[in-house]
């Protein structure tokens, strides 16, 4: 009895038709219904060889809005082959391809960690649908500071205000330069802040830091409009618009010292990924074929783009991506 039960909780086996056995005589790239496996190589540096090893077996990731399909060698617990990894610098000063990359899926896992809920607005007394919030902070004081001065005296005390007194645990910040050479800040947050404590809190910081003699000399008053906040509910909203923001390609080649941009331990972590099975790429082929999804093959993976990537998992792969994305 007790073992007819443990047949039954195991996992549903990988079909023949997703495995592929990599052959150094192969003229092209495998293809398996529809999801093309580049041939991995290791190269043997000592003895300038390439070895083929193993079998290449299909993978899914989950994304805010799209599933990823792609192939990764099976493990191996023998010899291993790596290549040196170069020495790099902590801090390039700018945000370069890979940085780019880093900040993307920091923001994905954002997305992903944030449902959709419904808040009450105190300023306005209105209850509304809630998703991230997109802050803007801008340095009032027409003397440029740099980027390290900016995060040590403004920015990073006004995230510890926000982490201790609202209750901000998942946050993305990037530093960019405006046209006239000054610092300013986007930050994006699954937590509601009311804008009057987002501008009140940064104009604090400004005033400690001395940037607000000048503006208050020429108005009569040190609460310049230096903030800005969108709120957003909308899932294809929230990446394009923060993805539009965060990464303006005549920005991020601006070299400087220190970060340029950083998130909340929990957002560096990989996505969900699992093995594919056959049930769920049956999902996945009918969904494409009704319309419910759209497929987009690329030279090393296949992108499946949904509104409800979650739909295609089981019950078990569910729970198991909501102990990942939470934990």
């Amino acid at each position: 009895m007790r073992s007819d039960t443990m047949r039954r909780e195991q996992v549903q086996p990988i079909s023949l038709s997703y495995v592929a056995l990599l052959d150094i005589t192969l003229p092209k790239p495998l293809k398996i219904r529809q999801l093309t496996f580049q041939n991995l190589q290791w190269e043997n540096k000592q003895s300038k060889t390439t070895q083929i090893m193993g079998i290449v077996v299909p993978y899914f990731q989950i994304r805010a809005n799209a599933i990823i399909l792609y192939g990764q060698p099976e493990r191996h617990y023998g010899r291993r082959y790596q290549l040196p990894m170069p020495k790099l610098s902590t801090y390039s000063g700018k945000v370069t391809t890979h940085a780019q990359k880093r900040l993307m899926k920091a923001l994905d896992l954002l997305v992903q960690r944030s449902p959709t809920r419904r808040i009450h607005n105190t300023v306005t007394g209105t209850d509304h649908y809630f998703k991230l919030n997109f802050i803007t902070l801008t340095v009032a004081s027409q003397k440029n500071m740099a980027m390290q001065d900016g995060h040590r005296l403004l920015l990073a005390p006004w995230i510890r205000y926000m982490r201790r007194k609202q209750g901000m645990k998942d946050y993305v910040w990037k530093g960019e330069y405006q046209k006239r050479g000054q610092i300013h800040y986007h930050v994006a947050t699954n937590c509601y802040i009311p804008w009057p404590t987002v501008r009140w809190q940064w104009n604090q910081n400004q005033r400690k830091a001395g940037l607000l003699n000048e503006f208050a000399q020429k108005h009569r008053h040190a609460d310049p409009p230096g903030t800005d906040i969108h709120g957003m509910h909308n899932v294809q909203d929230c990446l394009s618009y923060i993805a539009k923001e965060m990464c303006k390609t005549t920005q991020n080649q601006v070299t400087t010292k220190g970060k340029v941009w950083d998130c909340n331990r929990e957002l560096k972590r990989d996505r969900y990924s699992d093995i594919l099975t056959t049930n769920m790429e049956d999902l996945i082929e009918d969904a494409v074929q009704h319309g419910f999804a759209d497929r987009e093959d690329r030279k090393h993976c296949t992108i499946i783009h949904t509104d409800d990537p979650l739909a295609f998992l089981t019950p078990r792969e569910r729970t198991q991506y909501q102990q990942h994305i939470t934990a």
